[in-house]
């Protein structure tokens, strides 16, 4: 793993830093105060459980921040520090989630098109 103790501390438990790609990401997006911003992952989006490992799991089109945080959900689509960044964001509210696998998702969601999941700061 990279040294990530020169700008962030450590994890307390286990070798992965809390803030990775996602976060990053969602960032230079904020910063930058990009007009949108798509996670393209390999997942339909946000689900109420790992879709991979549950059959039951349900499909969540759209969610608030604040409903996310509080359905508490043990495997997100997104790292969990994403959200509170979204909380206190200038630019960048809203984020989606889509599968770049599917054929002609990217292009759907950068035409506007309800594709994937979206999450709303409000």
């Amino acid at each position: 793993m990279p040294p990530y103790v020169f700008w962030q501390r450590n994890p307390e438990i286990g070798r992965l830093p809390a803030h990775r790609t996602d976060s990053g990401c969602y960032l230079i997006s904020e910063m930058f105060g990009a007009r949108s911003m798509l996670y393209i992952k390999d997942e339909d989006g946000l689900y109420t459980a790992d879709p991979k490992k549950d059959k039951h799991a349900k499909f969540i089109p759209n969610i608030t921040v604040d409903e996310m945080i509080a359905m508490d959900l043990q495997d997100s689509v997104v790292e969990p520090p994403v959200l509170e960044f979204m909380k206190n964001a200038e630019s960048r509210r809203s984020i989606q989630i889509i599968n770049g696998l599917v054929p002609g998702n990217i292009t759907k969601a950068l035409n506007g098109e309800p594709v994937g999941t979206i999450i709303t700061a409000d």
